[in-house]
């Protein structure tokens, strides 16, 4: 947990109304408290992971261990701080990773900054080979690199190959380079994982795309923001804002499965088999997660003095207080997004009021816990009950 009382502390209005925009789009969000939190919490991981694993890096790379020393500068930008690289050594933090696991992440971190910033170089060793990114780019698998990077282009000195990299508008381009397909839409930006980048992310992704697989998810995914930016802008902008990666994961025909996590800011695993419109409540849901997670760096949702598990509906088992509590405000959210796309008239083939009579119930079990526990900071209480307020009746 990083410890910033700057950032907690409450406003004029009250902490609940602080925190209430990480709720849903319904209410204001403070956007700058939230890129605040998003860099802050990277700056503070940074030191700690350099200080923790500065022996092992040293010990290989003690080029990298001062770029990444002189690095916590350059995580001043939301945009830089906001991608896995940055927050991948926080896991290594939390599993207190081998120190070959962290030398590993420690290269990407690297890459990841010299790629964001406006120059630098260093040379870095790992003893496991990777294939890690370059901004979109997925450099070929090495052991060793030299980076030389300044305002408009870079030089990547890899094991048997050197690349020539230059600026293209506000991404990186190169010969003979492979790059995550874009997924473009409305003010939607991001990325697809492919097979052979997902090593590095470190999620599940399917096990090949070919070259028309690849072709039909950029449309099934630009067709699922269109119908979110036509049933509820509201909604695209929540997503739209924290939305860098999507990792086509498998599942069955017609089966909604997604994930995200703490460790992948921006990012979402969702299965690609069903209609658009699955995959824009699944857009909704796992971005709903992207925000309750960012919160969770600064302050926990609940104290800890509630070790009841209770009953989810979702997962069909016990679940504390913390799990509950997430399920709640993305399914939460996930009701408001069908609410509006019925009352804009969303052609979805009765998708989401079918889907809002069967969610509703399941909510109720989730709230009565909510309602039932002690343990809920003010925190986690602005996280579900202004959306409790607009959810209205779950009975």
């Amino acid at each position: 947990m990083v410890d910033t009382a700057r950032l907690v502390q409450t406003a004029a209005g009250g902490q609940e109304a602080l925190y209430d925009g990480f709720g849903g789009p319904f209410a204001p969000l403070d956007v700058g408290l939230f890129q605040d939190i998003v860099v802050t919490s990277a700056q503070q991981y940074m030191r700690f992971f350099v200080e923790t694993y500065q022996q092992a890096i040293e010990a290989d790379s003690p080029d990298l261990l001062r770029f990444l020393g002189e690095g916590v500068e350059r995580l001043s930008d939301f945009e830089t701080a906001w991608d896995f690289a940055v927050f991948a050594i926080r896991e290594c933090l939390l599993q207190r990773a081998a120190p070959d696991v962290a030398l590993g992440k420690a290269l990407q971190l690297g890459l990841r900054l010299a790629a964001s910033g406006e120059g630098g170089s260093f040379r870095a060793r790992t003893s496991r080979p990777i294939r890690p990114l370059w901004g979109k780019l997925i450099l070929p698998e090495l052991t060793s690199i030299t980076v030389e990077r300044d305002l408009y282009s870079a030089t990547l000195a890899l094991d048997k190959i050197r690349l020539e990299l230059w600026r293209d508008g506000e991404s990186w381009a190169g010969e003979e380079v492979d790059e995550l397909p874009s997924i473009r839409r409305a003010n939607v930006s991001a990325h697809l994982v492919v097979p052979a980048a997902a090593p590095v992310v470190g999620c599940d992704c399917v096990s090949m795309l070919s070259t028309d697989e690849v072709s039909r998810l950029q449309y099934l995914y630009q067709d699922a923001i269109t119908l979110i930016e036509e049933g509820s802008p509201s909604y695209l902008q929540w997503v739209s804002r924290v939305l860098r990666y999507i990792s086509p994961i498998e599942a069955d025909p017609g089966v909604m499965r997604s994930g995200s996590g703490p460790e992948w800011p921006g990012l979402a695993e969702m299965s690609f088999r069903c209609d658009p419109i699955a995959v824009a409540e699944m857009l909704v849901h796992e971005c709903s997660h992207q925000y309750f997670n960012a919160l969770m760096f600064i302050s926990p949702v609940a104290d800890g003095s509630d070790t009841t598990l209770y009953f989810s509906p979702v997962r069909n088992c016990g679940r504390p207080i913390e799990m509950i509590l997430l399920a709640y405000h993305a399914f939460g959210n996930v009701l408001l997004f069908y609410r509006e796309c019925q009352f804009r008239g969303v052609d979805d083939s009765g998708f989401c009021e079918r889907n809002e009579a069967e969610l509703l119930p399941q909510l109720g079990v989730l709230e009565d816990a909510l309602r039932a526990t002690s343990s809920l900071t003010e925190v986690g209480h602005s996280l579900w009950q202004p959306l409790s307020a607009l959810i209205g009746s779950v009975r």
